[in-house]
């Protein structure tokens, strides 16, 4: 649980950053253009600019967020393992928790296979990006994450809805430590916690 309090902070922390950081340049780019044209001129401006300051707050806004969520591309890496820890008791007690995962990611685009929490072969696929990034050292990096994509494997014991779809939709956020080439990964899947190791190239 204290993984997962620590990726939603770090998203937080990011979405904050990255807005302040907008704001400011903002700010310092209307400062630039007023003391250029003087001011009477700059009074002008910035009545007129006042009349469409919500509409232009308001896409502002919504231009930050899909910035924001639009991430940045992740390096290129390949997972080797994987494990699993059930929130269920009874899954911790009866699933599988080593799930043998290969699988990669080139160009913000994962693909995999693992043994799922029944032993059934899975296949994954989908898009990754990196929502915040602290390059700690030049050998450490942060990153936080998310996932989105879909999966195959499951049936009615994973899901009702699983009856009827050969693949399910796979949300993931995650947080992962690399330091130089390798690296590890922990992260929140719906109802499991997973453990991930890469080497990036």
């Amino acid at each position: 649980m204290r993984n997962y309090l620590l990726g939603w902070v770090l998203l937080i922390v990011a979405s904050v950053s990255f807005a302040a950081n907008n704001n400011e340049s903002s700010a310092k780019a209307a400062s630039s253009a007023n003391a250029a044209i003087g001011p009477e001129s700059a009074q002008k401006a910035n009545s007129s600019d006042d009349e469409g300051q919500d509409s232009s707050d308001k896409s502002g806004k919504d231009e930050s967020f899909w910035t924001f969520l639009k991430g940045t591309q992740p390096d290129n890496a390949v997972y080797l393992g994987m494990f699993t820890w059930h929130f269920n008791p009874e899954s911790r007690a009866h699933d599988r928790w080593s799930n043998n995962l290969i699988g990669g990611v080139y160009n913000s685009i994962f693909v995999g296979t693992l043994l799922n929490s029944f032993s059934d072969r899975a296949f994954v696929v989908g898009v990754q990006r990196n929502l915040y990034t602290n390059q700690l050292s030049q050998n450490n990096q942060i990153n936080v994450g998310y996932r989105l994509g879909l999966i195959s494997g499951y049936d009615q014991r994973m899901s009702d809805i699983a009856k009827y779809l050969p693949v399910l939709p796979i949300p993931e956020l995650y947080i992962d430590y690399a330091y130089k080439n390798f690296g590890a990964e922990l992260s929140y899947i719906g109802v499991v916690f997973t453990a991930k190791f890469f080497i990036r190239f």
